[in-house]
């Protein structure tokens, strides 16, 4: 066999993942923990910049992988040693053996947009995954940071038109759940804000305490807990805001939920951004909402539906009996589908970013695609948002 044959074949087997290194970055990765039943891999930076970092990984395998094997990139052993320790610095990364008992191979490391290490990928499947903080600074931060809040997740191809979403697309996405007896019962969606509180509809949690309310983040299809990625936290505080007087019909449908811990940023679990005053300045005429519908005495995985934004005028008269003011605004669903409207937030995209300009004030108690629905027009109300998350 001629030395050009041997080299063919050889590149050829590469591809094919049949050889190949464990990872094109060895200096900064390595696999360790190795067990039937889960792989950990382990990247060591020697130094992290003071303010906002992002650490971007992609994975590569051969085959038609599932994108739920490769789990999320957290700090080793705890937050704490990012904040406080002068490097090295730790993360891992927990994966669960394919089928061929093949780990992946870490084929690109990108820290703060800069490639350290990487080369093109020529392998079948691969998956991405990030982690994003501030560097001497609460990872309890503000929700408005440019860097941090309203970037659509990357998973899989964007899909719109009242159809269902692959996990991690709008990763502030949540779930408000009641407890009744021994069980959980899904209530409203609600959305991230910050990495300790949500928001929602407060007719959603009228007359119920702390106690009484459960937070799901990072979840796809609720009736299957655990999803790879969720998380669950009790709540610390209900804040309703003051213009609520009961769960009938009131402008001022807003809760502040803060949870008893704050969630860790990743690529399933981050932050809308929320509605600013430079926001308002640009003419929005359509978004869209998110959340789960019911179906066949159960809830499935979420969809996504597009909506048109209407003007005041033609808000003031769909809505005659209600007398809506100005601290109010419209949106129909045009596109041949219903989702479940308790706490949904309506969703604008200005840039690379979605903004949260609203959260459904009624429920519709059967589809109209003639009709709008109301919401709560959170541009109206940001100054006091603000100020009991800053606080």
């Amino acid at each position: 066999m001629n030395l050009e044959l041997v080299v063919i074949l050889s590149l050829i087997s590469l591809a094919m993942g049949q050889i190949r290194p464990e990872s094109s970055c060895s200096k900064y990765f390595r696999y360790v923990n190795v067990t039937a039943e889960e792989i950990q891999g382990e990247i060591t930076l020697p130094t992290l910049k003071q303010g906002h970092n992002r650490i971007d990984l992609l994975f590569s395998q051969t085959g038609d992988q599932d994108d739920f094997f490769v789990g999320q990139l957290k700090p080793y052993p705890d937050e704490k040693e990012i904040q406080w320790r002068t490097g090295p610095y730790k993360f891992r990364i927990t994966i669960s053996p394919s089928v061929a008992n093949e780990k992946p191979k870490l084929s690109q490391l990108v820290y703060n947009d800069q490639l350290l290490c990487g080369e093109y990928v020529l392998y079948a499947s691969y998956q991405t995954r990030f982690y994003e903080f501030f560097k001497n600074g609460s990872l309890d931060r503000s929700p408005l940071s440019p860097n941090v809040c309203g970037r659509q997740g990357s998973i899989a191809p964007f899909v719109i038109g009242g159809k269902n979403f692959p996990l991690g697309r709008y990763p502030w996405l949540s779930a408000i759940f009641l407890k009744e007896e021994n069980t959980l019962s899904f209530e409203c969606v609600a959305t991230l804000i910050s990495a300790s509180i949500v928001i929602s509809a407060a007719h959603c949690v009228h007359l119920k305490t702390e106690f009484d309310v459960f937070i799901g983040l990072g979840l796809h299809n609720l009736d299957s807990f655990g999803n790879d990625g969720s998380e669950t936290r009790s709540v610390k505080r209900l804040l309703l805001h003051p213009d609520v007087k009961n769960d009938s019909f009131n402008e001022a449908d807003i809760v502040l939920i803060t949870m008893e811990r704050p969630v860790t940023f990743n690529q399933k679990i981050s932050p809308i951004c929320l509605w600013t005053e430079e926001a308002s300045r640009m003419e929005s005429t359509h978004g869209i909402v998110a959340g789960w519908e019911l179906t066949s005495s159960k809830y499935d995985n979420p969809w996504v539906v597009q909506v048109d934004i209407a003007s005041p005028e033609v808000c003031a008269l769909a809505f005659t009996a209600l007398s809506l003011s100005n601290r109010t605004l419209c949106a129909g669903h045009r596109s041949g589908a219903c989702v479940g409207d308790h706490g949904v937030g309506l969703m604008v995209l200005q840039g690379d970013r979605w903004l949260l300009r609203g959260i459904v004030l009624v429920k519709r108690l059967e589809c109209d695609f003639n009709e709008y629905v109301p919401y709560c027009d959170l541009s109206k109300y940001i100054n006091w948002i603000n100020d009991n998350i800053s606080g």
